[in-house]
């Protein structure tokens, strides 16, 4: 009998036992899960979900869509899932070093806030809220001219990181006054966006009557003016290479185009003056067919040879995309649908929970290929196999390499 209840009593204890560590193990896992999601969500993918069902049906589409069938704006991101990275073991890494410098100042990080519109349709004074976030991670950001804040009004509020302005090239050359009003707010260079200037044919904002939000909405840098009003009395229809030497005549700020995507671009680029340049087919938004961006980056990394710095602008969602992009030559990636789903999260905590994702993962992506600095990033962190398949010009390239 003693030893029947000896059993039974060493029995009990150890169910106890089992159910304690299993009540503890459920316990740390909760308290993990909220630490984390307090930081925020898991992926780029579950801040544009958690965005489509808080926004309005029109916004989130405005933020998404692409031109035509949308097939360059999706190649935009699947360009990145062609190639593959090599994995390097033992080399005895602690904390990668991801500062950089670009034009001769220096970030944090090789991740710069795109120039992107109607962040107040994401989040009330969107425009201060990506600005106070750049400067807390003490990076770069690339303020737009039809921002609803003005640019000085921005300015004031990230004074810890460098900003850039993006103008258009505008009827009686009002961005010279834009440029003059930059240079006294402390900008560091002038973006120029050069895709910009032909109409573009969005099928959602037809079907949702966008235009109809677009007057409602104003610009701190336009007198208050609705976008269309502004858009239509500034912006020149018809604009060519020596409209470029003409901005370089204004301005001692280093002026950068936006939106090449060819090496002839490129040179001439250099030719009429511009000391960089960013990779980009405007996220896919002005005209369907062309490339990812990603996939004409290195002919045009070959073809400028270093002469002026190259950076990239669509289909960044992970930190492994920005490191593929540097390791093909880029010197730095910009953002744009992860900024809006950001701020649609939280404001401007949300866009500084996409930048941690994005700085996270791209510390992971550079001790997996055995990267101590940015500056060790090149071509041999991309699987050989992957470079001269994704390079390959042959028609079957499909069939031999892997998505």
């Amino acid at each position: 009998m003693d030893i029947v209840l000896g059993i039974a009593v060493t029995l009990v204890v150890a169910i106890a036992v089992q159910l304690i560590l299993v009540w503890r193990k459920k316990r740390m896992f909760a308290k993990m899960m909220h630490r984390h999601l307090k930081k925020g969500l898991f992926s780029i993918e579950e801040y544009q979900e958690y965005a489509r069902k808080r926004l309005p049906r029109s916004t989130f589409d405005y933020f998404t869509d692409g031109a035509g069938n949308q097939s360059t704006q999706q190649d935009n991101e699947t360009a990145f899932k062609r190639y593959r990275l090599r994995q390097r073991v033992l080399k005895n890494i602690a904390a990668p070093d991801m500062s950089t410098t670009l034009l001769d100042s220096h970030v944090t990080l090789p991740i710069g806030l795109g120039p992107v519109l109607r962040k107040s349709w994401a989040w009330p004074k969107g425009d201060l809220c990506s600005a106070r976030a750049a400067g807390e991670y003490g990076i770069c950001e690339i303020v737009p001219c039809y921002s609803e804040q003005s640019l000085e009004e921005i300015a004031r509020v990230n004074t810890e990181s460098i900003k850039w302005l993006q103008i258009y090239l505008s009827k009686q050359a009002y961005h010279k006054e834009l440029i003059r009003r930059a240079e006294a707010a402390g900008y560091k260079a002038i973006v120029v966006t050069v895709d910009g200037h032909w109409k573009r044919i969005v099928y959602s904002d037809w079907r949702n009557m966008i235009f109809k939000h677009m007057l409602k909405t104003t610009h701190g840098n336009f007198n208050g003016d609705n976008f269309i009003k502004a858009y239509s009395q500034h912006v020149v229809e018809h604009a060519s290479w020596d409209d470029i030497q003409e901005v370089t005549k204004i301005t001692n700020l280093p002026i950068i185009l936006k939106g090449i995507m060819e090496p002839e671009d490129a040179l001439l680029a250099i030719k009429y003056g511009a000391k960089a340049i960013i990779v980009s087919n405007h996220g896919g938004r002005m005209m369907d067919s062309l490339p990812g961006a990603l996939d004409v980056l290195p002919n045009i990394v070959k073809a400028v040879n270093g002469e002026i710095e190259v950076y990239l602008d669509g289909g960044v969602r992970y930190g492994g995309d920005i490191l593929k992009a540097l390791a093909l030559g880029a010197k730095a990636c910009f953002i744009g649908r992860p900024l809006l789903y950001g701020l649609s999260y939280q404001g401007e905590e949300g866009v500084k929970q996409v930048l941690n994702l994005l700085k996270e993962d791209l510390e992971r992506a550079m001790l997996c290929t055995g990267c101590k600095s940015i500056s060790q990033i090149g071509p041999s962190v991309i699987s050989e196999y992957q470079l001269a398949c994704c390079h390959s010009n042959s028609a079957d390239r499909k069939t031999h390499c892997r998505k």
